[in-house]
């Protein structure tokens, strides 16, 4: 399965190809922010600014952005591409590709409406089915189960960070959906892992 993640860790190194020796600024501060925020600090790396204004142009940006050295600065975008969005800051003189990018071109979701994520990641790319709720997976025949929903993918991770993960460590998921948060075991170091699902409506699509 580490093949599945390449393109990913490529993307990811470009990321900080781009962003190496600047003062590194996120614009947005959603999902998809919040991820590449992950991201950085999983690689000991640092966001110095956060612009979040639901994508607008406010006062609030145009201070911190107006502010800051354009020499030494890049601007990482986490929204869909917004037209709005470039052409404040090619007025300020940044420029896209030189410093300022839209963080999802390098992952090939450019056109996706999903947030930046390890499993949005492999669904755009490889065509899967991971995240989606739908009314389908839950009439099931019990009224002892929570409402489909995937992993925060990155929170888990977080928190498997904290562990020494072997070769010989194993971890199953009961009540395991699509099996998304078996894909971040498997990302996170386990080479053993299993889950189970009640609901046929859940495993058979």
């Amino acid at each position: 399965m580490n093949h599945i993640w390449n393109g990913f860790d490529n993307s990811v190194r470009e990321m900080f190809r781009f962003t190496s020796g600047k003062t590194v600024v996120l614009w947005g501060y959603g999902w998809g922010g919040w991820f590449v925020e992950h991201l950085f600090k999983k690689n000991n790396k640092k966001i110095e600014y956060i612009v979040d204004d639901n994508d607008k142009i406010r006062v609030n940006s145009s201070y911190i952005i107006r502010s800051l050295d354009i020499n030494s600065t890049v601007i990482l975008i986490t929204c869909l591409r917004d037209e709005r969005i470039s052409e404040y800051l090619e007025k300020l003189g940044y420029g896209e590709g030189d410093n300022f990018y839209y963080v999802k071109k390098w992952f090939n979701m450019e056109n996706s409406k999903e947030s930046l994520s390890y499993l949005h990641y492999l669904e755009e790319n490889f065509k899967l089915d991971i995240s989606e709720n739908n009314e389908k997976y839950d009439t099931i025949e019990t009224n002892e189960y929570h409402e489909y929903a995937s992993s925060r993918d990155y929170s888990l991770i977080d928190v498997l960070d904290n562990f020494e993960i072997s070769s010989q460590d194993s971890i199953f998921d009961f009540g395991c959906g699509k099996g998304g948060a078996l894909i971040i075991f498997h990302r996170a170091g386990f080479q053993k892992y299993g889950g189970v699902e009640y609901s046929k409506n859940i495993y058979i699509y």
